[in-house]
């Protein structure tokens, strides 16, 4: 969710400094300060994208967000069943998480003292689990959760 958005403005910020250098061939007494307006414009355009991702990510880990690998993660401290759960999740521009590597497993594994939902379920076909994605349970390293 919001490193798509981070990605956005740091594509827009150089962009925005992409197309301003181009201009820079003017001849002439004005060369100096129109090169001198430009690099200050970009740069300014640097920091901006700096303060706007920094800002982001202070809001996202102050709402209760974790970052790992490439994912954000919310533990709400809510009660809520699997299907509510989820709908929070959906509501959050989220969904429930999605094991892919070992190495997730162990980060989520470090909220075992919490209960917690995960984006597994039986519900399209009963006793053919499937991740929320669609795509079905193949990884044999879950059975971690199994205990």
């Amino acid at each position: 969710m919001s490193l798509s958005r981070s990605r956005q403005a740091l594509f827009s910020a150089f962009l925005c400094c992409f197309l301003i250098i181009p201009g820079a061939e003017n001849t002439g007494p004005g060369r100096r300060v129109y090169r001198l307006v430009t690099v200050s414009f970009g740069l300014l355009c640097i920091v901006q994208l700096t303060l706007n991702v920094s800002l982001h990510l202070f809001w996202m880990v102050r709402r209760g967000w974790r970052f790992f690998g490439s994912s954000w993660y919310y533990i709400s401290t809510e009660t809520k069943s699997w299907e509510e759960s989820r709908k929070d999740c959906k509501r959050r521009g989220a969904d429930l998480v999605i094991v892919n590597s070992k190495e997730e497993q162990e980060f989520n594994n470090g909220f075992q003292k919490m209960r917690y939902w995960i984006g597994l379920s039986d519900i399209e076909m009963e006793s053919t689990t499937t991740w929320v994605d669609g795509t079905p349970l193949t990884i044999r390293f879950l059975d971690a959760w199994r205990a």
